[in-house]
């Protein structure tokens, strides 16, 4: 009985009842896969006993295979949560560790014996399936999946059986190199190498013979299975390295045949500089100016804004005589139809020349002559220019206007 470890507790009558029934019963199902390992897991105690009845469960000769990979699959689902919080669930990954070298050695032999071949293989696919989801979880290390996949495959056959029969095939000239090696040396080194891989390593059951010592057996029973795992991690090898080759080989003869002729690809029908335009395109479409837009161009020439060139933009935005809302300040204060009208008009009283002459009469309704008119009027622009209101409208290069006397009534 062991003692000590995590998972030693022993399962009543009841518990094993319950955990062969559920073993018997279950299929590739959801729901009795789910069944089974809950009950494990709740069980995670009694991890050492639950996993040497699974054992047994899967090593029996006469179960049926698609009963043995329903087992398996519960199998995977405990192993998957053996990182769970349940208490002592660690147990079943160090438990299955230890077991899962058996199972898949025994499922060679049971898998040979199938009379289809074509089951046989689909078992095969679904196995080695199973442990490439293993290795993706990160279940165990990447040599032990290899060295299951190994006994799942290749099988375990003896050495000295074969030698005697002259079949050589198990120990090519690539591998006689190793052999000498692994000869030489104790068979406990052997185990360690054994278990690393994911193949049997215990020796406890052998027996030792007059012609064949114990130790010679054991170191003997450990080579079998290290010659297993090289034979399959050499075809793999040579299988990648044959993938790889022959899709070099289909690059190269597709390079060669494919695009001798035509390396460059297609010719180019037009030149470098592309097609040539007509000089009916250069040009382009003729570009014509709405009743709107030609009414706002000749409006920007008189909003305060413009410049000398007397276009919306042309001088400072801002600068004197501009005005507070800005150089659409004239656009936005009246309708577009009003401004035009009242920018016209005031256009044309520029080009009037007004000369004004005016005599008054005083306070008293003395009548005051033309020359006293004139000391009053240059009275007035002195008067005037301390203020901003000035009215200075004449014709360049014009002569002086006539002048014309405007006698105010006397009041009666």
């Amino acid at each position: 009985e062991k003692r000590g470890t995590a998972g030693e507790k022993r399962l009543t009558d009841a518990d094993w009842d319950v955990l062969e029934r559920l073993l018997r019963n279950v299929n590739r199902s959801r729901c009795t896969i789910l069944e089974t390992m809950a009950f494990c897991l709740d069980k995670s105690d009694w991890a050492i006993e639950i996993t040497e009845c699974i054992t047994e469960s899967l090593t029996i000769m006469e179960t049926e295979m698609d009963l043995k990979i329903a087992r398996l699959h519960v199998v995977s689902d405990i192993l998957h949560n053996t990182a769970s919080s349940r208490p002592a669930a660690w147990a079943y990954r160090r438990e299955f560790e230890r077991s899962l070298p058996d199972i898949f050695e025994h499922w060679n032999l049971v898998i040979s014996r199938e009379e289809s071949r074509l089951a046989a293989d689909k078992a095969r696919e679904h196995v080695s399936r199973l442990l490439h989801i293993w290795e993706d979880w990160g279940l165990f290390g990447p040599q032990y999946v290899r060295g299951l996949e190994a006994a799942l495959m290749v099988g375990v056959k003896r050495l000295r059986s074969l030698a005697a029969k002259g079949d050589n095939s198990r120990e090519p000239p690539w591998l006689e190199p190793k052999l000498a090696d692994w000869r030489r040396q104790h068979f406990s080194q052997l185990e360690k190498m054994c278990r690393t891989r994911g193949l049997r390593s215990s020796t406890s059951h052998l027996e030792g013979t007059k012609e064949l010592p114990l130790e010679d057996a054991r170191k003997e029973w450990l080579i079998d299975r290290l010659v297993c795992y090289e034979l399959h991690a050499h075809e793999k090898e040579q299988a990648r390295q044959a993938s790889s080759g022959n899709a070099a080989a289909m690059l190269t003869n597709k390079l060669s045949r494919g695009f001798s002729d035509d390396l460059d690809g297609e010719a180019i029908e037009c030149g470098i500089d592309g097609f040539p335009l007509d000089e009916t395109e250069l040009d382009g479409e003729p570009f014509s100016f709405d009743g709107d837009v030609a009414s706002i161009v000749q409006l920007a020439r008189f909003t305060p804004d413009a410049g000398s060139g007397r276009y919306l933009g042309d001088g400072p935005v801002g600068g004197p005589g501009a005005t507070a809302a800005g150089a659409f300040s004239v656009l936005g204060s009246l309708p577009l139809l009003q401004a035009q009208e009242q920018a016209q008009a005031e256009a044309a009283s520029a080009d009037e020349v007004v000369g004004v002459v005016l005599s008054t009469v005083d306070g008293a309704g003395a009548q005051v002559k033309p020359g006293a008119a004139a000391d009053r009027r240059a009275d007035d622009d002195a008067r005037s220019d301390e203020s901003d209101e000035i009215l200075d409208i004449s014709r360049p290069d014009a002569s002086p206007p006539a002048s014309v006397e405007v006698q105010a009534p006397v009041p009666g």
